[in-house]
């Protein structure tokens, strides 16, 4: 951590911040019924942070799910669940919002460590546009407290993260109401992977030394219960499985839009263009099953409205699982799933039955990254060859 001295608050500094949060109707972290929400109240007077409170907030400069930062704020495996139901709550029955976020930016984004799923929703919620007037159709009920100290490290902000999104994100009853076998594995591996950019020399350590320093982490971190000789099988599995995970990381949903198109045309050249209602070239998004595949493109070869023995262009944007929203964990499960598709739309392709009966054939395919670990890839069908080839990595990532 840094060096540098800040002096302590003015007396009711922290008074006045807490109280401007119940002024919006929060609960004040001070006196929450939840535990996990005076600790962290505790925390920033304790530490004596500067607190800012944004009403109203956009969500422009909030910090993209895959950024690289993004892990280090969230501490279970899984990744975010279903926004619809919250959005509801918040802006169709304008439900009391309990809880303010709370937040950080780390190189110019905000990064949430408490309340994340909300902080989505509020996104989710100002995406929405008004069919008829094609204007945006919430005015933001989004509130957040920012966080900040001054001279943090980047380094130093994702070690405080990843401590403080723990604290937010544990079970209130117990350690034992928690999913050992999948968030802690998780969160060792994320603190192993901040203790190796802090110490470089972490990362060549013997298989010995990580399950050693993961096992005190364990202890020191999540309970001292680990500690004692009935849990030591529980002690080593959490370790084990950390240091053995090989590619296990957070899912992603679905990329926006936007975010395809960016994509889109950062793999195939400015000019390229992803528009769904495009009527020279059918685009579609699907999940990677390819018997989904095969059945959508028949579904579209079948609604044709004009008979024709000529192949439609087709473009897809593939995500790995069995459904767009599909929450994978496994990157050899996604490099699988992927391996998969590929395979089944050149079988597609190369089918003469559909070159005859004029069936789409399908010229672009974008991989969407759905992992803190992998990234977005691309192919272009080439006519001689009859195979798919991976189109360069973009150099900006």
């Amino acid at each position: 951590m840094s060096n540098v001295k800040t002096l302590p608050k003015h007396t009711g500094y922290y008074t006045s911040k807490f109280q401007a949060i119940t002024d919006l109707g929060y609960n004040d972290p001070n006196t929450d019924t939840d535990e996990r929400q005076v600790r962290i109240a505790r925390i920033l007077r304790q530490e004596n942070f500067d607190l800012d409170i944004k009403i109203g907030y956009d969500c422009a400069d909030l910090g993209h799910r895959e950024s690289e930062y993004y892990e280090f704020f969230q501490t279970r495996a899984p990744g975010e669940q279903e926004l619809e139901q919250m959005y509801e709550d918040f802006y169709i029955l304008e439900k009391r919002k309990k809880r303010i976020p709370m937040g950080m930016y780390v190189e110019g984004e905000l990064f949430i460590f408490s309340g994340n799923r909300r902080m989505r929703t509020h996104e989710y919620a100002l995406t929405k546009i008004d069919e008829k007037t094609g204007e945006q159709m919430h005015e933001s009920r989004c509130d957040v407290l920012v966080i900040d100290k001054p001279d943090l490290s980047t380094n130093d902000k994702l070690n405080l993260a990843h401590r403080l999104a723990r604290l937010a994100n544990k079970q209130e009853d117990s350690v034992r109401d928690e999913k050992p076998s999948e968030d802690y594995p998780y969160q060792l591996l994320t603190a192993y992977r901040l203790h190796c950019q802090k110490y470089p020399e972490a990362s060549k350590w013997s298989s010995e030394q990580k399950d050693d320093w993961g096992k005190k982490w364990i202890i020191k971190n999540i309970s001292e219960d680990y500690d004692h000789e009935s849990r030591s099988s529980v002690l080593s599995s959490i370790v084990n499985s950390a240091f053995g995970m090989n590619g296990r990381g957070v899912s992603l949903p679905m990329p926006d839009d936007d975010t395809i198109r960016a994509k889109w045309k950062e793999f195939f050249g400015r000019s390229a263009t992803w528009n769904l209602t495009s009527q020279k070239v059918t685009m579609l998004k699907l999940p990677s099953r390819p018997d989904f595949i095969r059945q959508t493109l028949y579904n579209e070869w079948k609604q044709r409205l004009t008979p024709s023995a000529q192949r439609k262009s087709c473009y897809l944007v593939i995500r790995a699982g069995n459904r767009l929203n599909s929450e994978i964990s496994s990157l050899k499960t996604v490099e699988m799933a992927r391996k998969t598709a590929l395979k089944a739309i050149a079988d597609y392709n190369k089918n003469p039955n559909h070159g005859f009966a004029g069936f789409h054939i399908i010229r672009r395919v974008m991989l969407v990254k759905q992992m803190n670990l992998d990234d977005y890839v691309a192919y272009e069908w080439d006519e001689d060859t009859e195979e798919f080839y991976q189109k360069e990595k973009p150099s900006n990532g």
